[in-house]
């Protein structure tokens, strides 16, 4: 049985890590988007866009294809998915010890973050 102050320290780890990789992959992004685009004129319409859909799929296509937008956005999923990991290893806690009322809340959490993630 994992005590609790292992699960902070496996908690805090993760956490790390994935805020880590997302502030490179953001970096890697930001700077090649720089090195392509930095000497373009201003753009004012990029701004004031409103209407952008997040795609799974499509973030991790664009990864692949070395897009600096794609490796931007794979950075920001990066970090969803470590509060994804997060949750899912509360729940899993929670199960071992038979908490059952945070048992039901994490799972109630867990089933918002997944469904904003899935929903187009």
């Amino acid at each position: 049985m994992i005590s609790e102050l292992k699960l902070k320290h496996l908690l805090g780890l993760l956490l790390q890590i994935g805020i880590i990789l997302s502030i490179l992959l953001v970096l890697v992004g930001g700077i090649s988007f720089l090195l392509q685009h930095g000497g373009e004129s201003y753009q004012n319409n990029v701004i004031l866009s409103t209407n952008y859909d997040i795609d799974i799929i499509k973030i991790w296509h664009n990864h692949h294809f070395n897009s600096p937008i794609g490796f931007i956005e794979l950075g920001l999923l990066t970090l969803v998915i470590m509060q994804v990991l997060r949750v899912v290893l509360l729940a899993l806690y929670y199960i071992l010890i038979r908490d059952y009322w945070f048992i039901s809340f994490n799972i109630f959490i867990l089933s918002i973050i997944l469904f904003s993630l899935i929903r187009q």
